[in-house]
């Protein structure tokens, strides 16, 4: 078996291959892509120091590009491109590591690695999520100072009762399903507002954020505004809620 990169093909024996694969896991538990992790350590043989230094130009070359299929021949370990999120990176381009002996004469030691993460599963995975309540006011009375000529401020009742103020503001990031991991699709659902009676419509603000990283998370934020003549207690929702699609 050789070991091949794109067009790139190393000699027969030449590239000793280990292969590791790592789950990725949200904070809430959830795996929701494999890391696949190809390390190489080789040695380029030539009949001279000129052959040599023409060899480790062409591996340096090689692995300058990502986003190629890289795959052991005659075996069913391959890394194909296509099929991981992002396609595959060279996480750690050609070094070389050793200096002693007769390196760099006929032959020349190297060491580089490959990677690329595969969907764990084709539906879409929660990240994490959160939400929060804050409130302001009791409805209590409200009351004040009223501050004099002479003497001492005096305490005076304003009004009888006050109005409750509350917002409930929460995100949840998620990665979409493989068909739309490439798009600005699938997005979480915003929780929905606990009190639509008391909800200020003309306040509610609704984000959805297509960050710009390796594996196409999507990010939804809401917020929420609410009055009300009577106190308000509640819980924020809990963690509900399936993937729908903008458009």
């Amino acid at each position: 078996m050789n070991l091949i990169y794109g067009n790139y093909q190393h000699d027969v024996g030449d590239a000793e291959v280990s292969i590791s694969r790592d789950g990725l896991v949200s904070e809430l538990g959830r795996m929701y892509a494999v890391r696949e992790r190809w390390t190489v350590n080789g040695r380029l043989h030539g009949t001279s120091v000129s052959d040599v230094n023409s060899k480790v130009a062409a591996l340096l070359a090689a692995y300058s590009v990502n986003g190629l299929d890289l795959y052991l021949s005659g075996s069913s370990h391959i890394l194909r491109s296509s099929e991981t999120i992002n396609g595959t990176r060279v996480v750690l381009p050609p070094h070389f590591p050793k200096g002693n002996g007769a390196e760099n004469s006929t032959f020349r030691s190297y060491t580089l690695a490959v990677e690329g993460e595969y969907a764990y599963t084709d539906r879409s995975v929660l990240l994490s999520w959160s939400e929060s309540l804050s409130f302001t006011g009791t409805g209590g009375p409200v009351w004040g100072f009223l501050e004099v000529l002479n003497g001492p401020p005096q305490q005076q009742m304003f009004m009888q009762q006050s109005v409750v103020r509350c917002s409930q503001r929460g995100s949840a990031v998620c990665v979409p399903d493989s068909a739309h991991r490439n798009e600005y699709l699938g997005h979480w659902p915003p929780s929905p507002p606990i009190w639509p009676q008391w909800e200020h419509g003309d306040r509610r603000n609704i984000t959805y954020e297509k960050p710009s990283d390796l594996y196409g998370k999507r990010t939804t934020s809401w917020a929420y505004e609410f009055s009300a003549n009577v106190p308000l207690g509640a819980y924020p929702n809990a963690s509900a809620g399936v993937v729908f699609h903008l458009g």
